[in-house]
């Protein structure tokens, strides 16, 4: 029998026109090995063994054990235990013990405690408290209290006050004010004034003006005038005239001028100047020097220095060393180090190698290979893995999971990850990501990317969409899309599909 003979009846399916496109191609050989050639590519031997070749590989011999190998692999033995190497890799054993490792790793013992290692990692233990280390990690003791760090951190102490720490921390105590510190941090006191710090940071004070710090900044005055410097940056002044930077910011003056902030948002004055708020928010001047306000904000003075606020904050010094503060604050010395914290933080060598942490942690090493978060390899594509995750590729296209990251691909759909991320499609459904992201489809699917990122959809199913996106259907099988994509099926064969394919 040729290798090129299509065997139907193998394969169990209908015939098909000439003109539909087989998309997998069963060979059958002399010696009745199956060839089926595509993205996996499988081997069916003589004694019946299943061969899978691919990314991972798959291997299911006589005895019904499957190996698969790769991102994941799996190994399914005669014991019916499943033994999944990769991430996550899982074990299931004879007494349902559940033994997972990867992101986020799980033990699930015969005293039905739980064991997660990974990020977050959680442990359940007999006495039913959860200890959970990661990001963020989690202590539920006995006392029914929560001693959580991480971003975000939660700790409920024994009196039932929440003491959250984090992005955004929270803490509620038993006065009954609100204390949370983060991103952005809020204390709200038995006064009802609210001391806020973070980003943004916000103190409403006894006389009801809020003064607020952070990006963005809003200070409300008791004249009702709203102040506002940050991103965006607004000022809504007494003769209500907006007076705004940021992204987007605008505002129409009394003299019909227009005050536009925003993606580099501009004010053209009755003399003519521009005057520019956004991100980056310019306000050139008459004597040519820039005032810029936003995300981030730059002044740039007759010194040709450069005074930037916002998120960064930078400021350039006459002697060019940069002070930058802000989310990331940054501070470049005299020796040309780049010293730089916030989230993310960076950190740039003498040996120029950065040492980012943060969402997302970033590092360049000499080699030019990041790990974790942005790796740029010989062949130039950016392989960033983080939250969010940016790759530019070759061909330009712009692949991006960033604060906000935006990729623009050659189909022209936006693809934007971020916090939040946003990518409008051509049908108009809104594909988010970011810590948190949500989109709702046009179906009132919730797609949800983050870390984790989570949708249920309307059959119930849960679909989860970030990185390790996962979707469980009615007959509680496993479809995971994404990178690894999975489908796992009622007799518990895995049939995994996209990068890795299995």
């Amino acid at each position: 029998m040729c290798p090129e003979i299509f065997i139907t009846e193998f394969l169990n399916v209908a015939a098909v026109d000439q003109d539909v496109q087989i998309l997998k191609v069963l060979w059958v050989h002399d010696h009745r090995t199956a060839d089926l050639g595509g993205d996996p590519a499988v081997w069916v031997h003589d004694d019946r063994t299943a061969d899978v070749g691919g990314d991972p590989a798959v291997w299911v011999h006589d005895d019904r054990t499957a190996e698969v190998g790769g991102d994941p692999a799996v190994w399914v033995h005669d014991d019916r235990t499943a033994n999944v190497g990769g991430d996550p890799a899982v074990w299931v054993h004879d007494h349902r013990r559940a033994d997972l490792r990867g992101d986020p790793a799980v033990w699930v013992h015969d005293d039905r405690t739980a064991d997660v290692g990974g990020d977050p990692a959680v442990w359940v233990h007999d006495d039913r408290t959860a200890e959970v280390g990661g990001d963020p990690a989690v202590w539920v003791h006995d006392d029914r209290t929560a001693e959580v760090g991480g971003d975000p951190a939660v700790g409920v102490h024994v009196n039932r006050a929440a003491e959250v720490g984090g992005d955004p921390a929270v803490g509620v105590h038993v006065n009954r004010a609100a204390d949370v510190g983060g991103d952005p941090a809020v204390w709200v006191h038995d006064d009802r004034t609210a001391d806020v710090g973070g980003d943004p940071a916000v103190w409403v004070h006894d006389d009801r003006t809020a003064e607020v710090g952070g990006d963005p900044a809003v200070w409300v005055h008791v004249d009702r005038t709203a102040e506002v410097g940050g991103n965006p940056a607004v000022w809504v002044h007494d003769d209500r005239t907006a007076e705004v930077g940021g992204d987007p910011a605008v505002g129409v003056h009394v003299n019909r001028a227009a005050d536009v902030g925003g993606d580099r948002a501009v004010w053209v004055h009755d003399d003519r100047e521009a005057d520019v708020g956004g991100d980056p928010a310019v306000w050139v001047h008459d004597d040519r020097t820039a005032n810029v306000g936003g995300d981030p904000a730059v002044w740039v003075h007759d010194d040709r220095t450069a005074n930037v606020g916002g998120d960064p904050a930078v400021w350039v010094h006459d002697d060019r060393t940069a002070n930058v503060g802000g989310d990331p604050a940054v501070r470049v010395h005299d020796d040309g180090a780049a010293d730089v914290d916030g989230d993310p933080a960076v950190g740039i060598h003498d040996d120029r190698a950065a040492d980012v942490g943060g969402d997302p942690a970033v590092g360049i090493n000499e080699d030019r290979v990041g790990d974790p978060a942005v790796g740029i390899h010989d062949d130039r594509v950016g392989d960033v893995g983080g939250d969010p995750a940016v790759g530019i590729h070759d061909d330009r296209a712009a692949d991006v999971g960033g604060d906000p990251a935006v990729g623009i691909n050659e189909d022209r759909v936006s693809d934007v990850g971020g916090d939040p991320a946003v990518g409008i499609h051509d049908d108009r459904a809104a594909d988010v990501g970011g810590d948190p992201a949500v989109g709702t489809n046009e179906d009132i699917v919730g797609d949800v990317g983050g870390d984790p990122a989570v949708g249920v959809n309307d059959d119930k199913a849960a679909d989860v969409g970030g990185d390790r996106a996962v979707w469980v259907h009615d007959d509680r099988t496993a479809d995971v899309g994404d990178d690894p994509a999975v489908w796992v099926h009622d007799d518990r064969t895995a049939d995994v599909g996209g990068d890795p394919a299995v």
